[in-house]
């Protein structure tokens, strides 16, 4: 079934009776100052196999894919910046049951050349060279504090449309501030020899604060969060947790009749639902399986 987004919500946000055989769902735009930036937060439960075809309108789009239908900044899982240059459209095909939750602002070209005082060629040639060159590719976003920081106010922000902007904005000029670390953290040598020195502290002493380990290599906290997935290809907290988890193992080794879940969670301090959430992320079993893994 080939469906066109543009039918697939009525005006309340919900989905249009017609097509509710194949998905449910709710979307929620919450309108700024300005009709040249929003934000769109929606769920959608695919209920047999679909394409739904959607059309972009040129200009900047920041997504944050939730892990649940409660769109807060700590239940983030991936961030994606899209530059679209022209308009566009794309097919998104689902082929099972699945469901997925986002969150994503919006911002035309011209209002972003607006706010930032640059040429509009000059905006979209700062994210030419830095995301993508052709329209539609992504850039994978390190969901660093700060950023979290200032979701958090966005969501939920209440009241005045002005101040909603103002939030936006600052989101904005985070997540163009977390390109420019990437791009520069991805070149200088000097500033990666500080976060190879930062993954030998975790390895020693995995509880180190984001906040204390940036201070130890000469480092911002930013620039440390998003600098350990380029070494790592894990976050900061991913790295941390896969410490304690070794650590835990080699505990076990020693002595069988420790349970090794337990272990875990007293290395982390994790709750046991936490931790059961990691290692299936990170191993791809439960913690009772990863024994068998040694």
């Amino acid at each position: 079934m080939r469906i066109s987004a543009d039918t697939l919500y009525e005006p309340s946000g919900h989905i249009a009776d017609h097509w509710s055989k194949f998905v449910s769902g709710s979307r929620h735009i919450k309108a700024a100052a300005t009709a040249s930036i929003q934000l769109i937060q929606q769920s959608t439960y695919v209920k047999q196999a679909v394409t739904i075809e959607e059309n972009l309108a040129p200009g900047l789009y920041l997504t944050f894919t939730h892990d649940e239908e409660t769109y807060t900044a700590h239940n983030i899982v991936s961030a994606q910046v899209t530059p679209v240059y022209e308009a566009a459209t794309v097919d998104w095909s689902v082929t099972q049951k699945q469901s997925f939750h986002w969150s994503q602002i919006y911002l035309t070209w011209e209002l972003l050349a607006q706010i930032t005082g640059e040429q509009l060629e000059n905006v979209m040639h700062f994210f030419k060279q830095r995301v993508a060159m052709e329209t539609g590719g992504a850039f994978n976003l390190t969901v660093s504090s700060d950023l979290v920081e200032d979701l958090s106010a966005v969501f939920s922000q209440q009241g005045s449309n002005l101040a909603f902007t103002g939030k936006l904005y600052s989101t904005l000029f985070q997540v163009i501030e977390h390109i420019q670390v990437t791009n520069h953290l991805s070149q200088c040598e000097n500033c990666q020899k500080k976060l190879f020195s930062g993954q030998n502290l975790l390895e020693a002493n995995f509880k180190l604060t984001a906040k204390t380990l940036a201070r130890n290599v000469g480092l911002t906290r930013t620039a440390l969060e998003i600098g350990f997935p380029i070494i790592t290809g894990m976050t900061l907290t991913e790295y941390q947790i896969e410490a304690a988890i070794r650590k835990a193992m080699s505990k076990q080794s020693s002595d069988n009749s420790l349970d090794l879940a337990k272990l875990i969670t007293a290395e982390t301090g994790l709750a046991q639902a936490d931790v059961e959430k990691a290692c299936v992320k990170r191993f791809g079993v439960m913690s009772h399986q990863l024994g068998s893994m040694q």
